[in-house]
C-alpha cells in the first residue's frame, strides 16, 4: 500500500508486480519504449505500463521522443489516461523559436491574441506545467495587470502560485518578489537587535521587553528539551501560526463581548503594545522594523495554508517553518549560531472538505537545509505502520543520514510504530523555504509494501 498525499489513488496496468501508485494530476517524468496509435509503453522509474494519450496527435509526438513529461488525466478505467505536457528538461532542450512558436499556437487555440502580455503569461504557464487556456489566462492577467509594470517574473511568480494552489492577489505576487527572508533569520535578527535594545533601554519599557523577548524564544524549538516539554512548545507554535491576527480583530468584531486575550495570544499582545510604545517615540529604533518584518513572515507562513483549489494535490498539504536550537545556548546571551530551518508538510486526508489531518494515516515530509545540502525525511503512516524514505541532494549528508537510519528506525519502533521499509537515497532536491520562480517539484511516493 502506498500513502500519498490527499489525492485519490489508483492502481494503474504494469507489466510487473512492482507497486507503482499513480494519482490524478499528477505530473510524472517516463522513458518512451514504445508507440502504438494512442497507446504507448512507459518505463516510470523502471516500471513498465501501459498508458493511453489523450489523442493520437500527442501520441505521434512521442515517436523521436526518448523521455517525455505528462500529467495523469484519468485513472477510472482498466487503463490511465495521461497528456503530454511540454515541460522539464524537453521543453528546456526546444530552440527559443521552437517555444515562440509553440506559445502562438498555443495561445491561437485558446482563441487569445498574440499579445506581448498573452506571450509572456503563457510561457510562464508552459514553464509551470500549466495548460495555456483562455479561462487561466484571463484568471491570471487582472492581477498582474494591478502591477504597474509587470513583466516576466510576475508572471513566473503568478503560474507558480497557481501551480501550488495558492490563492492569488497582486499584493501577494509582490510579496514574493521581494523574496522575504525566513521566519529563522527574522527571529534571529529580532532577537539579537531586542537583546541590544534591553541593554540600551529606560527601565519604563524593560519589563514589556522581557516578555516579548521570552515570547519570541518560544518559536525557537530547542532539541535537548525533554520530549514532553518539545510536544508543548510545537502545539503552541502551531496555534500561534494557524491564527491570524486579522482573524482574531474580526471574531471580535462579531463578538464585542469577547475578551482580546481569548483571541490573541498573550505573547503576541506583549509584541503588539510593545511595538505601538516604540512607534510613538520620537527616534523610533530599529527594532520596530524588525517587527514589523517578523509580522509580516508570519503573514507568509499564513498564506501558504491558504488553498484556492482544494483538489490541487500540492495545496493539500499544511505547511510550516519550524525554527529549531540544536544546542541549549545562553538564552540571555546573543545566539551564537542562527537557527536551523526545518520545513514541514502534512498530508490531509483524501477527498475531505474541508480539508482535515488524521495523525494515524497521513503522510508528512520533513526538509532541512543545511550547509553540504538538503536532506528529506518522507515518512508515509498506516495505523501502526511505517515506511521511510530519507533523501540527500550531497553523497557525503546520504552517508551521515545512513549512519543515522538504524537510531530512527529504534525510536519510530519506541513509538509502538512498525517499520515496513526505510531507504536512502541521493537524488536531486529542491528547496521549499521558498516560492521560487520555478517551483516544479516531485513530491513522490512511499511504499509501505503491505
Amino acid at each position: 500500500m502506498n500513502v500519498t498525499g490527499p489525492a485519490p489513488i489508483s492502481i494503474v496496468q504494469r507489466y510487473d508486480n512492482t507497486d507503482l501508485v499513480l494519482r490524478m494530476n499528477q505530473r510524472i517524468a517516463a522513458e518512451v519504449l514504445q508507440v502504438t496509435g494512442d497507446r504507448v509503453v512507459l518505463s516510470v522509474n523502471g516500471v513498465q505500463i501501459v498508458a493511453r494519450m489523450t489523442s493520437s496527435e500527442q501520441a505521434a509526438q512521442l515517436i523521436e521522443r526518448r523521455t517525455a513529461q505528462f500529467v495523469v488525466r484519468d485513472t477510472s478505467s482498466n487503463i490511465v489516461t495521461l497528456q503530454l505536457l511540454p515541460h522539464g528538461s524537453n521543453a528546456e532542450n526546444l530552440t527559443s523559436q521552437q517555444i515562440n512558436a509553440l506559445v502562438k499556437a498555443l495561445l491561437q487555440q485558446a482563441d487569445l491574441p498574440l499579445t506581448s502580455a498573452n506571450i509572456i503569461l503563457a510561457r510562464a504557464l508552459l514553464e509551470h506545467g500549466l495548460p495555456v487556456e483562455a479561462s487561466l489566462i484571463n484568471k491570471i492577467k487582472p492581477m498582474l495587470e494591478q502591477i504597474a509594470g509587470w513583466g516576466e517574473k510576475e508572471a513566473q511568480i503568478a503560474a507558480a502560485m497557481v501551480e501550488e494552489g495558492l490563492v492569488l492577489s497582486p499584493q501577494l505576487i509582490q510579496t514574493f518578489i521581494q523574496k522575504l527572508p525566513d521566519l529563522g533569520d527574522v527571529l534571529f535578527q529580532l532577537l539579537n537587535d531586542l537583546r541590544k535594545y534591553l541593554h540600551s533601554s529606560n527601565e519604563n519599557n524593560t519589563p514589556l521587553a522581557q516578555e516579548v523577548l521570552s515570547f519570541l524564544q518560544s518559536f525557537i524549538l530547542k532539541l535537548s528539551d525533554p520530549q514532553p516539554d518539545m510536544i508543548n512548545q510545537l502545539q503552541w507554535i502551531i496555534r500561534v501560526i494557524n491564527h491570524p491576527l486579522e482573524n482574531a480583530l474580526a471574531e471580535l468584531l462579531r463578538n464585542p463581548q469577547a475578551k482580546l486575550s481569548d483571541q490573541i495570544d498573550p505573547g503576541f499582545l506583549s509584541l503588539l503594545t510593545f511595538y505601538h510604545k516604540l512607534v510613538t517615540e520620537s527616534n523610533s529604533p530599529k527594532i520596530a522594523q524588525d517587527i514589523e518584518q517578523f509580522i509580516e513572515t508570519l503573514r507568509v507562513e499564513q498564506y501558504f495554508n491558504l488553498q484556492s483549489d482544494p483538489n490541487n494535490p500540492k495545496a493539500q498539504y499544511y505547511r510550516l517553518t519550524i525554527p529549531i536550537q540544536l544546542e541549549n545556548n545562553n538564552t540571555l546571551g546573543n545566539i551564537e549560531n542562527r537557527p536551523q530551518q526545518v520545513h514541514l508538510r502534512i498530508a490531509y486526508l483524501p477527498d475531505q472538505i474541508p480539508l482535515q489531518l488524521d495523525a494515524k494515516h497521513t503522510r508528512f515530509m520533513v526538509q532541512v537545509e543545511m550547509n553540504e545540502g538538503i536532506l528529506e525525511v518522507d515518512v508515509s503512516l498506516a495505523q501502526q505502520k511505517v515506511g521511510v524514505q530519507v533523501r540527500a541532494n550531497d553523497i557525503i549528508l546520504l552517508e551521515k543520514a545512513k549512519d543515522e537510519i538504524a537510531t530512527l528506525q529504534a525510536g519510530i519502533s519506541a513509538l509502538g510504530y512498525q517499520i515496513q521499509n526505510a531507504n536512502c537515497e541521493l537524488c536531486d532536491l529542491e528547496p521549499i523555504s521558498l516560492l521560487e520562480e520555478r517551483t516544479s517539484k516531485n513530491w513522490g511516493e512511499v511504499s509501505l509494501g503491505v
